[in-house]
């Protein structure tokens, strides 16, 4: 899958369901750019639209409210514009001409693309293992670990012990499959593992954080049934502008399958 935001716009792009793998691929820029509540959602393009299952290919874009910085005091955060690419569509290489340039004119096969308004970040697997970042000025992406800008950010959330990250190894080469999320889910049941000021417990994607989060992907999800119309959510009444879109919040449920 592959996300984009813009602060201007942020782009997620891929191979898998949207719902199914959004709350892996969004992480980086849901919790980077402290997103929260979206304000509406449009399936721009689809491909294989079906009753049963998810499309075979999909764009959709999501736009997230502006809101309150709650790391940084007085900071008020923009609205930001995602794009939702499915099914293994990919955003233009020319979105991202500096990765492209060094890549034969390819973009990665999935990841999360964030532009702001100093640069662009980007993340190159699904769950963040591999990640870069240039500047406005810079002339190519330079691993996360090994860009000055990003030496001199204090770094507030502690590593997973024996992970890559803690070992300060590149992350833009590291290859194979990383188990952090699932090491981090045990530990955090059995109490284990860093301590988390943020949530003040050893859970770090906890209710307050999650919840928004998978809301915006199920909204995303209600357009993909409805595509080419703009759908306004509010979540206080978790309902749709749209009352076509509302039969789709409660799921039906067969007879004999009630639960």
């Amino acid at each position: 899958m592959y996300h984009t935001f813009t602060w201007r716009g942020f782009f997620d792009f891929g191979c898998g369901a949207f719902g199914d793998m959004a709350c892996h691929t969004m992480n980086l820029a849901f919790r980077g750019l402290e997103l929260g509540g979206v304000s509406d959602a449009e399936c721009t393009m689809i491909e294989s639209e079906n009753d049963v299952a998810y499309p075979l290919k999909s764009v959709v874009k999501l736009t997230y409210k502006a809101r309150d910085s709650k790391v940084r005091q007085g900071v008020k955060l923009p609205a930001v514009t995602l794009y939702w690419y499915d099914g293994n569509v990919k955003p233009d290489a020319a979105i991202m001409p500096k990765w492209a340039s060094a890549h034969e004119g390819k973009v990665p096969d999935t990841g999360c693309y964030i532009i702001g308004s100093k640069g662009a970040v980007l993340m190159q697997d699904d769950y963040g293992g591999k990640c870069a970042i240039a500047l406005n000025d810079d002339k190519a992406f330079a691993d996360v670990f090994e860009h000055e800008a990003a030496k001199a950010v204090p770094r507030s959330i502690p590593f997973r012990a024996g992970s890559a990250a803690a070992a300060g190894k590149s992350t833009v080469e590291m290859k194979g499959f990383a188990l952090g999320h699932y090491i981090e889910f045990l530990d955090a049941i059995r109490g284990q593992g860093p301590y988390y000021e943020q949530t003040h417990s050893h859970c770090f994607s906890d209710i307050e954080y999650c919840i928004p989060q998978m809301e915006g992907i199920l909204v995303g999800c209600v357009a993909q049934r409805m595509p080419g119309k703009k759908l306004n959510w509010c979540s206080c009444k978790q309902s749709f502008d749209v009352s076509a879109a509302n039969a789709f919040i409660k799921p039906y449920i067969r007879k004999g399958f009630e639960f």
